[in-house]
């Protein structure tokens, strides 16, 4: 935490003043460090977390025990008409039965005689339980898994977002670093031109050169320094879209001051990381979080088609309850099995049009899904195929591009000596710069896309927030 308070310090234009002579790198890790502490979305991101605990904790609310009291009494004209009094203890349980223990207890005049309990009231305790519908799954337990899905759900979408963060800001800092090696490329080729245009100004006045050759060099060096002039606009953009992903760990947005640079561009990040998993392809495919969560909204679906199923079957309901009175002496009297009460319900539609209507609009939404979700493996899994085949091609690129780099510089090298000894042209030599000078920028560009593609392949496998 120190380090990164530290380093923010260092980002902040407002709170150190350095020295035009000191340059700060920034690293691509320190940066990464700094946008999961502090970047907006990853608090979005902690509040899915929340929410999905949440609303399982909603969801298992439906299996807290339940106390229910009622009271109902009437006085009139100094008569007592009834004084009834009804408590009861419900349990749920995750299976089919429920459990309860109640109390009664009923005074007055105008009681029914079915209403009239022993003095002290009567206690019972006993279990509800559905005989056919709801036997094996009913709506409580199937809205329990749901929201135990739903909750992974979110930690998918969490993991999605997060991911989305850390390969929208990676690819800031690395078009940073493109832009920032631009810059030197740039700079290097107008030096060199620079000292082309004073040679052949001095070989013109001392009357060995004519005075095209001049006006050729200085066109060069105008050339150059556009070129440069691009290159830093070019970086001043990238700088501004990365300080888009800076905020202090108390939501203030930071700027990067004009010394910070970043770090070279380092072809073996996360080389590692490619080879091991280049062989679990299509493993890594199945943990794209987009994939996981469809194959939750599978199961959420099946979830909800077990269930309409179930609503096909008849609704016979049994509840059992075995009875003890008080008296005088105790407050419950031993419990006989002679003393119960029993009570069935059923209910049964008989076109049963709704519930058949709903499996099938279920059926048809899971069968859907599921080739959504079958489409979108393959999808995955082509484009980590052709990442890292693209991948692959870049390194090879990469490889020549040295070759080429390194060839063209002594061809240059080589047309300069020969210039200076008067037997080349300014023209060769400005093409030879040329031909060096694009290289050097493929050279930089395919070192960029490697990179690039490697982030790609990473995000695809929803590793970005465990590897970065």
């Amino acid at each position: 935490m120190m380090r990164i308070a530290n380093l923010f310090i260092c980002l902040c234009l407002v709170v150190i003043s350095y020295s035009q002579e000191t340059t700060n790198v920034l690293r691509l890790e320190e940066y990464l460090s700094i946008v999961r502490e502090s970047h907006p979305i990853m608090t979005r991101a902690s509040l899915l977390q929340e929410q999905g605990q949440a609303l399982l904790m909603e969801s298992r609310g439906a299996f807290d025990p339940k106390l229910e009291a009622d009271l109902d009494r009437k006085n009139f004209e100094n008569k007592e008409y009834y004084n009834r009094l009804s408590s009861k203890l419900k349990i749920p349980t995750r299976f089919a039965a429920d459990f309860g223990v109640g109390y009664e207890r009923n005074n007055g005049e105008f009681l029914d005689s079915s209403e009239l309990l022993p003095a002290r009231g009567l206690w019972s305790a006993g279990v509800e339980i559905p005989l056919i519908r709801g036997l094996v799954n009913d709506e409580r337990r199937t809205q329990l898994k749901q929201a135990e899905l739903l909750n992974q759900m979110l930690e998918q979408d969490r993991i999605q977002l997060v991911n989305e963060l850390l390969i929208d800001a990676s690819s800031v800092y690395l078009e940073w670093q493109y832009d920032y090696a631009y810059i030197q490329i740039q700079e290097e080729a107008l030096n060199i031109s620079l000292e082309l245009f004073d040679a052949v100004k001095s070989s013109f006045l001392n009357g060995d050169k004519a005075a095209v050759d001049t006006l050729e060099a200085a066109i060069q060096v105008q050339n150059r320094r556009v070129n440069l002039s691009k290159a830093v606009q070019y970086v001043q953009d990238s700088k501004i879209n990365l300080e888009n992903y800076l905020w202090s760990v108390n939501g203030i947005p930071l700027e990067l001051q004009e010394q910070i640079i970043p770090e070279n561009i380092d072809l073996n990040w996360q080389e590692q990381s490619i080879l091991e998993m280049r062989i679990r392809l299509n493993e890594l495919a199945l943990n794209n979080p987009e994939i996981v969560t469809m194959g939750l909204e599978v199961q959420d679906l099946d979830l909800e088609q077990k269930l309409s199923r179930e609503m096909l079957k008849p609704d016979l309901r049994l509840g059992a309850y075995l009875l003890s009175g008080a008296d005088e002496q105790t407050v419950v009297n031993p419990i006989q099995l002679d003393n119960y009460k029993i009570k069935a319900s059923f209910n049964y539609p008989l076109f049963l049009r709704k519930e058949r209507a709903k499996v099938k609009l279920n059926q048809l939404k899971l069968s859907d899904t599921k080739l959504k979700l079958k489409n979108k493996e393959q999808l995955v899994r082509q484009k980590l195929y052709a990442y890292l085949n693209n991948h692959d091609q870049l390194i090879d690129q990469t490889e020549q591009y040295v070759l080429l780099v390194s060839n063209y510089s002594d061809l240059f090298s080589t047309e300069r000596i020969k210039f200076d000894l008067g037997e080349s042209s300014l023209f060769l030599l400005n093409s030879r710069q040329n031909k060096l000078l694009e290289n050097q920028e493929k050279y930089l560009k395919s070192q960029y896309d490697l990179l690039y593609y490697r982030l790609l392949f990473l995000y695809q496998t929803g590793k970005l927030e465990e590897i970065l």
